[in-house]
């Protein structure tokens, strides 16, 4: 599922594009700029993954001592 980041420099690069012409510089600095976004957002995605385990790992660890919840065990 896109971002609305990259949804947003897609439409206005479109947008610019049916307006102003796919040819002009315009639409290719749009263009640029929405390939920058797209490439920080999958970044940002593939971060985010191990950052959350992290951050479960830690609540996890907060809890089962205090018997609240059993330990995950993975098989």
């Amino acid at each position: 599922m896109p971002s609305s980041h990259s949804a947003t420099v897609t439409a206005l690069a479109a947008a610019i594009g049916l307006q102003e012409g796919f040819g002009g510089p315009l639409f290719a600095t749009a263009l640029v700029f929405a390939c920058i976004v797209m490439y920080d957002a999958t970044g940002l995605r593939l971060q985010a993954g191990p950052q959350a385990e992290v951050i479960v790992g830690g609540i996890l660890g907060l809890l089962t001592p205090i018997g609240l919840l059993r330990p995950v065990t993975k098989n």
